[in-house]
């Protein structure tokens, strides 16, 4: 088994990395109220997350280091897949700016649309047009609300700071 190549080193990098971030997660996440079986509170999800997030390093970091499948070099995006790398990784930081700001039903329904309309283009859920990526967005982002505000009683703004909700 070759142990040489970008892609393997990647992958170790990247799992330890995202080890670490998850580690750094659940000591905060911990942190929130946990609530009760029949009641979960706002610490709930956020432990789910990273435990998943620190498992699916791990999981990453193992086939890194034990199985052939992992081999060669990587090749940063070009052209396209670049545009759509940057496109998503900056509405992604502009989701977690404006979530403040803005609140979750419109940052998250804004998100949607430019995940939708921009990168998902030429698939089931994109497209040429604005319906289905508007439609898919309401969907989304009144779900989230209602899970993380509603349910799970999360203290984040649904609305936009100042609105009543």
């Amino acid at each position: 088994m070759d142990k040489s190549g970008t892609q393997r080193r990647g992958r170790l990098i990247a799992g330890a990395v995202g080890a670490i971030v998850a580690i750094l997660y659940l000591v905060m996440a911990f942190q929130l109220p946990m609530g009760r079986p029949d009641a979960p509170s706002a610490g709930v999800f956020p432990v789910m997350v990273g435990f998943f997030v620190l498992a699916a390093s791990l999981v990453m970091m193992a086939e890194a280091l034990f199985t052939a499948r992992v081999h060669g070099d990587i090749r940063f995006p070009k052209g396209r897949s670049l545009v759509l790398v940057l496109v998503f990784a900056g509405a992604t930081v502009a989701m977690t700016l404006l979530l403040p700001y803005l609140g979750l039903l419109l940052t998250v329904f804004l998100y949607m649309v430019v995940l939708v309309r921009f990168i998902d283009k030429g698939t089931l859920l994109g497209g040429s047009g604005w319906i289905r990526p508007l439609i898919v967005a309401a969907v989304v982002a009144a779900v989230m609300t209602f899970v993380f505000v509603a349910f799970l009683g999360v203290p984040l703004h649904a609305l936009p700071m100042g609105m009543v909700y």
